[in-house]
């Protein structure tokens, strides 16, 4: 499952899991339209891990702050810490990252 960040206080509360990714998407992108239905998929398949969507139109300070320049990119937390960053559009890079947070939670 898939959580919205539409707000500081729903990005604090979401980087503080213990492992999340952050997805930040550009409504108006083709690789995040591309990329989308794989990140669904990926959450239902990836329990163990917190997922996490934000709109960079509607939250473009959290954007710039996690330097986020590429739509889509991929962003893991761990308790506060950016870990791992991707961006693109690639199944198998996200596939790897998200292999690769999980051997962190």
């Amino acid at each position: 499952m898939i959580t919205e960040i539409n707000s500081v206080e729903q990005f604090r509360q979401a980087i503080t899991q213990e492992v999340s990714i952050i997805e930040y998407h550009a409504s108006w992108s083709g690789p995040c339209k591309a990329i989308s239905p794989t990140f669904t998929q990926l959450s239902d398949t990836y329990s163990k891990l917190k997922f996490y969507r934000l709109d960079v139109d509607e939250c473009a300070q959290l954007t710039q702050d996690a330097g986020a320049r590429m739509y889509p990119t991929f962003i893991v937390y761990s308790r506060g810490q950016k870990v791992h960053t991707i961006s693109g559009a690639s199944p198998d890079t996200l596939q790897t990252l998200i292999k690769t947070a999980i051997r962190q939670a």
